[in-house]
């Protein structure tokens, strides 16, 4: 299995950001707060997500920060490119290894508890690549986690944007995600 370092901090103004593509989602995130300390899914309009709709899950969280489930309410083309099928109306634990599952769900744990905006992100070791749920191996990653809501008081949803970098190779020939896609995917590490 491979192992990545993921260093994820809590997100008090825009340049703790660092990827350039997040850092405007977490400025509207941030100015529909309006003086609250979430903002709710209402406040938005769609149109303001355009430049990251591709990239964007929105889950909705069922129970508390120590037992939760994200249900995907919405998920972008380039996600649904990723995972292979449109995965809405499905929980995130059922379509990830369960060895992935204290990773994931501590990080959403913690954004959940915190009721603050997180950045996440990660370099895989060339040889060590982490796989999508489609079983795509990918090099880098930036996750932005925005919780949503409505009575600024518990989390009921969380708009989340992810961008990765993909290294796909098969018996070392390198190939784009469409490619490796139509190959069936790739072997386990």
């Amino acid at each position: 299995m491979s192992q990545i370092e993921r260093h994820v901090i809590t997100v008090e103004q825009p340049a703790d950001v660092r990827d350039a593509r997040l850092r405007p989602l977490f400025v509207l995130w941030d100015s529909k707060r309006r003086g609250r300390r979430l903002p709710a899914r209402a406040d938005f309009l769609a149109e303001e997500f355009k430049a990251w709709m591709p990239n964007l899950v929105l889950y909705e969280v069922e129970g508390e920060a120590s037992s939760f489930r994200l249900k995907v309410r919405l998920s972008g083309t380039a996600i649904v490119e990723l995972d292979g099928a449109d995965l809405t109306g499905r929980y995130l634990d059922e379509l990830i290894d369960p060895a992935r599952h204290p990773a994931i769900y501590r990080s959403y744990g913690q954004c959940i508890a915190a009721r603050a905006a997180r950045y996440e992100w990660a370099d895989t070791k060339p040889h060590e690549p982490v796989y999508s749920v489609r079983r795509i191996p990918f090099r880098s990653f930036c996750k932005l986690l925005l919780p949503l809501s409505a009575d600024d008081s518990s989390v009921q949803m969380m708009l989340v944007a992810l961008y990765a970098d993909f290294d796909p190779l098969v018996d070392g020939e390198a190939l784009t995600l469409r490619e490796a896609a139509g190959r069936g995917g790739l072997p386990l590490d």
